[in-house]
């Protein structure tokens, strides 16, 4: 937290919560293209 410069842990938790939902978007569609792909 510090060395990224957030001045509180809520603001910290805010950022991260952030970043693993848009990665967890980003999974989901990269696999649902694969499973397309292999049904075709």
């Amino acid at each position: 937290m510090d060395k990224l410069g957030h001045v509180s842990e809520k603001v910290a938790i805010k950022h991260y919560q952030r970043i693993v939902a848009q990665h967890r978007n980003q999974i989901v569609n990269q696999l649902a293209e694969d499973f397309i792909k292999a049904a075709n």
